[in-house]
């Protein structure tokens, strides 16, 4: 019988669950470990500094780039990216563990070229606005990654790879809501069954392409009741010319580290794969993009002094 079940994050934040039947799905090789089966964390040699990567962005102000014959579509976005150095096991004030956030201001429109305004960068040809500003957020954060990288044992970005897969420096990738179902039903069985700190074996993505990833799906904790049973449920990849056995030592240490890191549900919306520090340099991020309010107000006074 079918039955309801609660995906465990806020509406806000849309769901953890969101798979798009329209996307397509990249080559999938899942015989790199032998038997589909699950596999407990085997010890290894800890993480000593792990940087965890994320960006926020918003839309300032809905604008239209208008003339005699034209109306056009554009707005101001703001967008901030951060960099949270970890050490397992030592105490960190948010000080010590915050190494960079760089924030940045665009005009976006939808035409070929648009005007300039004080301390904004211009983003032509935007025919999806939001989209246009989610991408270059991903290139931040990937330069961020690449910069990171030099100081840090691991770099973790949130979200996939697409822009960070070229770096000159591993970095992986944390998926936390699932678009896509990558694996059949058989294998995704296997998914839902898993215990806290188990993984699915690793798998190869896009073999054949430029973007070809090794990947694994983790759990980071049990499903409530009433919940969802791919509640706490998150996909980790890596650049696969670092090959398996790097990446089998990367699944073992995140195995028993990123449980450790799960946010509790009364605490955030998208727990538990909203990590604790990726919270923490969330919300450290949003703090440096400034008071919506207030800063649709400058930019409404910027525009006056532009176009009076």
């Amino acid at each position: 019988m079918l039955k309801l079940k609660i995906d465990p994050w806020s509406s806000d934040y849309g769901p953890s669950l969101h798979l798009q039947d329209t996307e397509t799905i990249p080559e999938v090789k899942l015989d790199l470990e032998g038997e589909w089966k699950a596999h407990d964390p085997e010890p290894t040699e800890p993480l000593k500094e792990v940087a965890l990567i994320d960006g926020v962005r918003r839309m300032e102000l809905n604008l239209r780039l208008e003339d005699e014959a034209r109306s056009m579509k554009a707005a101001i976005g703001t967008l901030g990216c951060g960099a949270l150095v970890i050490k397992p096991g030592e105490p960190q004030s948010l000080t010590q563990a915050l190494r960079y956030v760089d924030v940045r201001a665009y005009l976006l429109v939808d035409a070929p070229d648009g005007p300039t305004l004080p301390n904004l960068t211009t983003l032509a040809n935007a025919t999806d606005l939001m989209m246009t500003l989610q991408n270059k957020m991903r290139e931040t954060e990937a330069i961020m990654a690449d910069r990171v990288s030099e100081e840090v044992e691991l770099v973790i970005a949130d979200g996939p790879l697409q822009n960070t897969h070229s770096l000159k420096h591993e970095v992986l990738g944390y998926i936390k809501s699932q678009h896509q179902q990558l694996l059949e039903r058989k294998e995704m069985d296997l998914v839902r069954q898993l215990q806290p700190g188990q993984r699915t074996p690793i798998f190869s993505l896009g073999q054949d392409t430029k973007y070809h990833r090794l990947s694994w799906y983790l759990r980071l904790d049990s499903p409530a009741q009433d919940e969802t049973v791919l509640a706490g449920i998150v996909r980790l990849e890596m650049d696969a010319k670092y090959g398996l056995q790097q990446a089998q030592k990367r699944a073992n240490q995140l195995g028993t580290l990123l449980p450790k890191l799960k946010n509790s549900r009364h605490r955030d919306a998208r727990s538990p794969q909203n990590l604790v520090p990726i919270a923490v340099l969330e919300r450290a991020v949003r703090h440096r993009l400034g008071d919506p309010a207030l800063r649709q107000r400058n930019y409404r006074q910027t525009l006056l002094g532009a176009f009076p």
